[in-house]
């Protein structure tokens, strides 16, 4: 269903490679896909513009350990600072990370930074090494699913 209302994606991560795969399975559902690192987002000179859903690592920040969440959860407020803004648009946000658990974290500290940018209007976790190892054709059957549970995408 939602691959219906979905015409751009941006995906933040800091592995290329990992997200290769993603590409190029949105690409063939016509999907305008643009990719960031966070260091090509930083050399960004303009904000960002809309794109209906943004698939975000939560461990974007090579530079910390992974058990740093709350390092990661700043990169990503930052970067959400200085690049998305206010103004972006309403999209949707699909934690695109290997701990699924810790999507809670991320949706708690997002809230504090309505005045910095556009609040998501949800916030869900796809386990990546699940469609890294098994591919790519259950991404959007799982969407759905994810979306169907979360009380804020009812809107």
């Amino acid at each position: 269903m939602i691959e219906k209302f979905i015409d751009s994606v941006l995906i933040l991560d800091d592995v290329a490679e990992e997200v290769t795969g993603l590409k190029s399975h949105l690409e063939q559902k016509d999907i305008w896909v643009k990719y960031f690192s966070p260091t090509t987002l930083r050399q960004q000179t303009n904000k960002l513009k809309n794109r209906k859903l943004i698939f975000l690592d939560l461990h974007i920040n090579s530079s910390l350990p992974s058990t740093d969440n709350a390092g990661h959860i700043s990169t990503i407020r930052s970067l959400f600072t200085d690049k998305i803004g206010l103004g972006f648009g309403t999209y949707g946000i699909i934690m695109w990370t290997a701990y699924p658990d810790e999507v809670y974290l991320l949706k708690e500290r997002m809230q504090k930074d309505s005045s910095k940018y556009d609040i998501p209007l949800f916030i869900i976790a796809l386990d990546k090494n699940k469609y890294l190892k098994d591919g790519w054709n259950d991404l959007f059957t799982d969407i759905n699913t994810a979306l169907e549970q979360n009380l804020a995408a009812s809107f």
